[in-house]
Order: C-alpha cells, then sequence, then structure tokens
C-alpha cells in the first residue's frame, strides 16, 4: 500500500494510464477541480461531509449529494468539478481485484461495470462519517493489523450497500450534442463505428466533435472509445472469457491492437491481468 495518495495518483497528463491507485483512504477538507478525465482500476468511494460537487463521465453531469456514500468504478474516464468553497469530503479507492474477491451482489457488480454510480442512503443510519473517518485514521498509521480490519469493515459496510440500500445517482445531460455522440460510439463498440461516423449521426462535424468532447470527458473521442473498450475488455474477462473473446466482444480489431491498448492503459498483458484479478477472486 502506498505511503500516501500523492504517491499513486497520475497527474492529467497520463490519462490513459489505468493502473490501481492502491488501497487508501484520506479526508480532504479543500477537493480541487480536476481539468481532465482519468480512470483507474479501482472501485472509488466519496462522502460529501458538507458542501456542493459535481462528477462528469461520459458526457453526463452529476450533482453529488452530501453526506451519501457514493461508490463507483473509476474505471471508466470521469472527473469531479467546482467544488464548493465550504466543500469537505472523503475519498478512497480499493483495487478491482480486492473487491472481486470478497464476491459480493452480482448484479450490483454489473450495474458498477456499466458506469452506474451507486448511493448509500442519507447519514447512512448515523455511521458512514464516523467509519470513513476512522478507516482513514487507521490507513494513514500504516499498521498491517488496522489495514486488515479496515478490510473487514469495508466488506460489510459494501455488501449492506449493494444488497440492501444502493439506488442509482440521477445525473443530468449538460451537452446533449456530446452525450449523443459518446452514446453513440459506446452503442456501436462492438461493431468498430468510426469517430467520424458517429459525429456525423450526432450532427457534428470531426473537428467540433474533437474539441468539445476532449472538454467534456478530458478524452479525445478516439480515447473515450478506446477506454470504453478496454473497460467492457476487463468486464468480459471478469466474466471469465478469454483474451480473444473479451478483444472480440470489446470491438478490437485484432488481437494484437488490444493487447497494445490494453498495455497502454492497465500497464499489464490482458492475460497477466487476469491471471491476477480473476484466478484469486475465484479461488477467495
Amino acid at each position: 500500500m502506498p505511503s500516501s495518495p500523492a504517491a499513486t495518483r497520475p497527474t492529467a497528463a497520463t490519462g490513459r494510464d489505468r493502473r490501481s491507485f492502491g488501497f487508501w483512504c484520506r479526508l480532504n477538507p479543500r477537493p480541487g477541480h480536476m481539468d481532465d478525465a482519468h480512470a483507474h482500476a479501482d472501485l472509488e468511494w466519496n462522502y460529501l461531509i458538507q458542501g456542493s460537487m459535481r462528477y462528469h463521465t461520459g458526457g453526463r453531469e452529476l450533482v453529488l449529494p452530501a453526506r451519501r456514500l457514493l461508490l463507483f468504478w473509476a474505471g471508466l474516464p470521469h472527473r469531479s468539478h467546482h467544488p464548493s468553497r465550504d466543500a469537505e469530503m472523503v475519498v478512497g479507492v480499493l483495487p478491482l481485484a480486492q473487491f472481486l474477491a470478497w464476491g459480493l451482489d452480482r448484479s450490483a457488480l454489473d450495474r458498477l461495470l456499466s458506469g452506474t454510480f451507486l448511493l448509500g442512503p442519507v447519514d447512512g443510519y448515523g455511521d458512514d462519517e464516523r467509519l470513513l473517518r476512522r478507516w482513514c485514521g487507521d490507513l494513514a498509521g500504516g499498521d498491517p493489523r488496522r489495514r486488515a480490519v479496515v478490510l473487514l469493515e469495508l466488506r460489510s459496510r459494501f455488501a449492506r450497500l449493494l444488497a440492501t440500500e444502493a439506488e442509482p445517482a440521477v445525473t443530468t445531460i449538460p451537452s446533449p450534442a456530446v452525450a449523443g455522440l459518446l452514446d453513440r460510439l459506446v452503442a456501436g463498440h462492438r461493431s468498430r463505428v468510426s469517430v467520424e461516423a458517429a459525429a456525423r449521426s450526432a450532427g457534428m462535424n470531426a473537428k467540433y466533435a474533437y474539441t468539445a468532447v476532449r472538454r467534456h470527458t478530458g478524452f479525445t473521442p478516439r480515447g473515450f472509445l478506446e477506454a470504453f473498450r478496454v473497460a467492457q475488455a476487463q468486464r468480459r474477462l471478469i466474466a471469465g472469457d478469454s483474451v480473444a473473446q473479451a478483444a472480440s466482444v470489446a470491438g478490437f480489431a485484432s488481437a494484437r491492437t488490444f493487447h497494445t491498448a490494453f498495455l497502454a492503459q492497465v500497464g499489464t498483458s490482458p492475460a497477466a491481468w487476469r491471471r491476477a484479478v480473476v484466478q484469486p477472486a475465484a479461488e477467495t
């Protein structure tokens, strides 16, 4: 585990890097504005203690409600922005491999890996803020015994959230044109849709599409499509598909292009990632 979040958090310029940030939790009394989207191979949880903040992903926007635990898969490009001056929040990440090893509610996992933000109840029955502050303190101390206890408590809290409490967060569409283009890219990712064709279908020229999508997601249209395809390939590898099957379902034209994109974004080959993530989960 890294000694601090900064040790594993990539800068905006490395937005293609989707490797895990590790396992950590921290209180962020002054959350910042992210100009660029990023993605990483973790489950992320946020808890806004007070104030306001927005999340942007896939051309859609979520107004993060205060005092509700938010859980989402950080493998899809996302960014937080425009925090209020009084915003205070807790942020934590857990590697996807660890989450899978817990064997929690499969339907909820499918929703998360499809890009759904899941919200817990207001105040979490009065326990969430207290738990989150304690987890951050325990992890900051570096004691492996406390780390093990935090993992047990996290598993219990997430199991309850996913099985009985979670509801999808309501999102808005600040740019219908961008959302329409991204929807077309997502819908056509298996048929190897071209960015130019999707832009024309959305009523945009290619140059404007590049600028607009970059502004709203932090990715170029091709970068977003590639990130989505890699995310879907990871999802299929988790479900038990072979590397070749995952590449085909995700829309990659060849095993070589899949391997190159996966290595660039995840930092390892699809086969090595599958062994590291799927087999430990199956054995637990």
